[in-house]
C-alpha cells in the first residue's frame, strides 16, 4: 500500500500473468496501466507488480508513506527481496 500524504502524480504498473506448469513462467506486458493519484489517496501494488511512482510537478516533492502487507512477510518474502531501479531526484524545499 502507498499513502500519499502530499502531491500529485502517477504510478505505472506491469501485472504478470503466471502460468503453472513444472515450473511457473512469467508473462510481463509490454505496455503498464497507468493511475493517477493526488493526495490522501491511497494506491494497491498487487504482489509481484513492477510499478513506478512518477511526481507531476517540477515545483513540489511528492511525500508517500510505503506499507508492506504482513501476508507478504508471512509467505517468507520481505525488505531484503525488493529492489529499487533508479534514485529519485534531489530537490529544494
Amino acid at each position: 500500500l502507498v499513502f500519499v500524504l502530499e502531491g500529485e502524480g502517477y504510478d505505472l504498473h506491469w501485472d504478470p500473468t503466471a502460468h503453472i506448469g513444472e515450473v511457473y513462467e512469467w508473462e510481463w506486458p509490454d505496455e503498464p496501466d497507468q493511475y493517477e493519484w493526488r493526495r490522501e489517496d491511497v494506491v494497491y501494488i498487487p504482489t509481484n507488480t513492477a510499478h513506478q511512482h512518477h511526481n507531476t510537478s517540477d515545483e513540489e516533492p511528492v511525500r508517500l508513506l510505503c506499507c508492506q502487507a504482513r501476508a507478504y512477510n508471512d509467505l517468507g518474502f520481505g525488505f531484503q527481496d525488493l529492489e529499487q531501479f533508479e534514485t529519485a531526484p534531489e530537490y529544494e524545499e
